[in-house]
């Protein structure tokens, strides 16, 4: 059956030690069989993770280093060729979100590393591997992206630009190599994974993110699924297809709406975001 197509293969998922990435390496180590290279920066995270898997953790091979750095994955794709590896399935899911705040007011090197960890993170991993995944007779590759590249969402331009920049690179992959290999595009809604750790929330602001979001692994299910199914697109999550469809109609309309709600929220996360909710800005009048 086509939707068993990963069974037993050898699969690579960046930021496997937490959030989507561990709960989908979960998925495909005892339901698929598959023998899974996690990549992610904590070795005590994936020896919790390891522990936990109990009798299938020798199908969790981890491998530590920052998905940013372009010369530890040269390194990694040599690990591979001198152990005779050939993954057939690339999953890039490590991704960062900065605390909300002005574009203006953002540092640049929060832009850079949001850049590099969200958009820069998957090429380099593409790149090392090109040629390892051409070997294999699936040799796919799925970006795991966000809702936040369907819609603007004000104070959040690191993140949106990063992830808007993985989405139309992803396009132009999934054109370029039309039916010769499965590219994935994966766009999220909003779901409280580890993706927050670097914003703080008290307890009213988690309870109206949680009224917002769909739980971690019921949104883990629909991506895998769409994986399994080799959907090239897949914008799990009401959130998600709420951007997608009244951004695609009504751009300036749905941009508008969700400054609205996030500026009358008047949640503190919020508060270096916005100089005053009574007044427009001028990008409200273009």
């Amino acid at each position: 059956m086509a939707k068993r197509w990963l069974d037993n293969k050898t699969i690579i998922i960046t930021g496997a030690s937490s959030g989507f990435g561990r709960l989908l390496a979960t998925s495909l180590i005892q339901k698929h069989g598959c023998l899974v290279l996690g990549i992610g920066r904590s070795a005590e995270k994936f020896a919790a993770f390891k522990e936990e898997l109990g009798s299938f953790s020798d199908r969790l091979i981890p491998h530590c280093f920052d998905v940013g750095d372009r010369a530890a994955w040269a390194a990694f794709r040599e690990t591979l060729v001198r152990e005779g590896i050939t993954p057939d399935c690339l999953i890039n899911c490590a991704g960062i979100m900065p605390p909300f705040n002005a574009a203006l007011d953002t540092p640049i090197e929060t832009f850079e590393k949001t850049m590099q960890t969200n958009f820069y993170a998957a090429l380099y991993g593409i790149e090392a591997l090109k040629d390892l995944l051409a070997k294999s007779s699936e040799g796919a590759i799925v970006n795991i992206d966000s809702s936040a590249a369907l819609a603007t969402i004000v104070g959040t331009a690191p993140y949106t630009a990063s992830k808007a920049a993985l989405c139309h690179y992803t396009q132009c992959l999934q054109y370029e190599l039309g039916k010769k290999r499965y590219v994935g595009l994966i766009m999220p809604g909003f779901s409280p994974t580890a993706i927050m750790r670097d914003i703080k929330l008290n307890e009213k602001e988690e309870r109206m993110l949680r009224r917002f979001s769909t739980p971690e692994d019921k949104m883990v299910k629909k991506i895998l699924r769409a994986i399994l199914h080799k959907r090239k697109r897949c914008i799990p999550g009401a959130d998600a297809k709420f951007m997608y469809h009244g951004y695609r109609l009504f751009p300036r309309t749905t941009t508008k709406a969700i400054r609205y709600v996030l500026c009358k929220s008047g949640l503190p996360m919020f508060e270096n975001v916005f100089e005053s909710c009574d007044n427009k800005n001028q990008g409200d009048e273009r």
